[in-house]
């Protein structure tokens, strides 16, 4: 079988999340081809932040919202269990109740 050529575009997507600047590529001829493969990758297209990737998408505080876009210690691990290492991404809100619960 004989081999063809292909003219094709670079669609970049990069995460808006604030916290993250992964990219993904994709060489195709039509956006909605690249779109197609970026969804297939886990990334998502939202209002807020436009493209975002596959691990920001996952990202949801326990609450079932947005996580925090900026890990940090938990206040109920931190005086209960002197856990000052392990981060969490808790949305403000949560954190907020989490600290006035202790």
């Amino acid at each position: 079988m004989e081999a063809k050529g292909t003219i094709g575009k670079v669609y970049t997507a990069t995460c808006g999340r604030p916290s993250c600047n992964r990219t993904i590529q994709q060489t195709t001829r039509t956006q909605e081809f690249a779109e197609k493969a970026f969804r297939a990758e886990g990334w998502s297209k939202t209002k807020k932040y436009g493209w975002i990737c596959g691990e920001c998408a996952g990202r949801r505080c326990k609450c079932g919202g947005p996580a925090s876009t900026t890990p940090h210690t938990c206040p109920y691990a931190e005086d209960v269990h002197g856990d000052s290492d392990t981060l969490c991404l808790c949305c403000d809100d949560c954190t907020d109740a989490c600290a006035q619960d202790i």
